[in-house]
Order: structure tokens, then sequence, then C-alpha cells
């Protein structure tokens, strides 16, 4: 937990810096509303699938994006999201189970870019940055599954492109790529049945991508939205209070689609 305050708490300050600026320096500020298709599966060693999670995801969101100097561009976005989907899998003993999954984040990234003038119509402009989601994921105890509830947090750094193009005065299209590589990985699992305690797991690091392609018509803005994260298998920890017994996270991948719509000033 004290490393998700310091990790927060730094990005806000990118946040609250960039929402300070003046009507001079600031480009644009966005403020938008989603919805996501959430897919979440975990992996066996031997490749087969252990569950499936999929459901809508809400989404609240801001973004700030300024230019200190004609070229460089500082960008800084926030999000919080959650929903409840459908978990369909099996008890640690492979026994088929199927239950609710409620889940709540946060997302915060930050980028520096720098502005190409591709065309009278057009710019373009490659940015890195890091970036960080934080989330709980609580699964329901029902007559055939035990539920608990895991803590993630993934810090990662980011590089792509970005650009736009003016179609008139009035609308230009957008869109954006990127690669993202964690940084750090850390999962503390609560509440699992028959521990004495919680634990903590360190899901592996492997890249991921996310992309992004819209239209905006005068303040209106909308777009749709890919975005993927993956973790390979963790190493093995003992589980408080069950002597003998080991925990791992599974090999585990996330698929984000959705829709993004809002204003911006």
């Amino acid at each position: 937990m004290k490393k998700f305050l310091l990790s927060a708490a730094a990005f806000f300050v990118i946040f609250s810096i960039s929402l300070g600026l003046s009507p001079a320096t600031a480009a644009n500020l966005d403020v938008y509303i989603g919805v996501d298709n959430f897919i979440w599966k975990e992996f066996d060693t031997d490749g087969s699938r252990l569950l499936k999670e999929k459901g809508p995801v809400y989404v609240l969101g801001v973004s700030s994006k300024f230019n200190p100097t004609a070229d460089l561009t500082v960008k800084t976005k926030g999000e919080i999201y959650g929903g409840i989907i459908d978990y369909d899998g099996q008890t640690s003993i492979g026994t088929p189970a199927q239950t609710d999954t409620t889940y709540f984040g946060i997302k915060l990234e930050g980028d520096l870019g720098w502005k190409v003038q591709a065309s009278d119509y057009s710019t373009v402009e490659p940015f890195a940055g890091l970036g960080m989601r934080w989330w709980a994921r609580d699964l329901e105890t029902t007559s055939t599954a035990s539920g608990y509830t895991e803590i993630w947090r993934t810090i990662y750094a980011r590089v792509g492109v970005r650009g736009d193009y003016k179609v008139s005065d009035s609308t230009k299209m957008f869109a954006e790529v990127a690669y993202k590589l964690p940084v750090s990985n850390d999962e503390t699992v609560h509440n699992y049945p028959g521990a004495s305690g919680n634990f903590d797991l360190k899901p592996g690091k492997k890249g991921s991508m996310s992309a992004e392609l819209g239209v905006q018509w005068k303040l209106f803005k909308a777009s749709l939205f890919y975005e993927t994260m993956r973790f390979s298998r963790s190493d093995y920890v003992a589980i408080p209070g069950m002597p003998g017994f080991v925990a791992c996270q599974p090999k585990s991948h996330a698929d984000i689609i959705g829709l993004r719509a809002g204003f911006s000033f």
C-alpha cells in the first residue's frame, strides 16, 4: 500500500501541475466517460485456460495536454473504473465454479511528446512516459466458489506515437498507439480460503500495447479504445497457516475494448 500511495502521489502532482497552467500554455482539457468490455483470462503451465472473466466496466476520466514550447508536449491522464463481471473457472482442485467478480481501479499516465507538423492538416507526435494501474479484483463467494480479494499494482513505461488530421475547421481525426513494458508488478491476496493471513505475489513482466482511434467535432470527442495487459506466471510462495501449500499467480491476460465520449475544452 505504501508503494501505491507514493506512486499515486507522484502522478497526481504531475496531473495537478498540468491543470494549474494558464490558458496561454494549456492546449486542452478532456473530460469523458466510457464503457469497456473487460476480459480476464488465466492459464495453466500447459497452456490450458483456467478461467475467464468477461463483462462491462465503466470509466470516468480526465486528461490534460499542454505545450511548454511550440514542439514539446506534456500529457497526463487519470481514470477511475469499476464493474461487476462474470467469472467462469474452477476451484484450486479443478472443480468448475461460476461467480461474479467485482473490479475497481485507478489508472494514471503521464508522458512527454515531440510534435512534428507533417503537413498543413496533420501532426505526428512520438512520446514516452510512465503509467500506473491499481485495482482490486474481488471474487464473490457462492455455492460453487470460495471468494477472496486480490489487490494489484503495475507500473510501466510507455513509448508510442500519436497524431491528428484536420478534416475541416471544426472536425479532426486522431489516433494513438503505444507499447507498454512493466517496471514492477505487485499483487496481494486477501482472505484466501483457509489462509491465516495475506500473502504477496510478483506477477511476471511482459510487454503489452494500447491503441485509440477517434474523432473530435467542435467540443465533442469520441473514440474507440483497445488495451492489453500481459503477466507471466509468478514464483510460488507459501500460504500462511497452510503448511505444505503454495500459491502462484498463473499466466494472466487482460483484453480491454471500449468506447470513450466526452468534451475537450
